[in-house]
């Protein structure tokens, strides 16, 4: 019991650190924003954020945090983006429609 209690926080602390890292790629990329968000997440995961970038939010080890990732794609809360260099972008479900809706988007 105790260890899925630790791997659920584990998990969602993942997840908020992910929200966290996109929130900050659409921000920096303020001239696509519109155009990637209006288009679904599919489309938004192209300024997602890496494993790197996630790992270093959390404290959590970039293998750990990968696993964790793949936890939340299996569970339909995440998707991910290869991109041409070989590496993932990482976008929450729903996220896109989120962004649109906030005030600060």
């Amino acid at each position: 019991m105790t260890l899925t209690l630790k791997s659920n926080a584990r998990t969602q602390s993942i997840l908020v650190a992910l929200k966290e890292c996109c929130r900050q790629s659409v921000e920096k990329h303020a001239m696509l924003k519109a155009s990637y968000l209006s288009h679904g997440d599919a489309a938004a995961a192209n300024l997602g954020a890496f494993v790197p970038e996630i790992s270093e939010r959390t404290g959590i080890h970039p293998d750990a945090c990968s696993r964790l990732l793949k936890k939340l794609e299996a569970e339909k809360k995440a998707i991910c983006k290869s991109t041409s260099g070989g590496s993932t972008r990482w976008w929450p479900v729903g996220f896109a429609q989120e962004m649109l809706c906030s005030p600060a988007a």
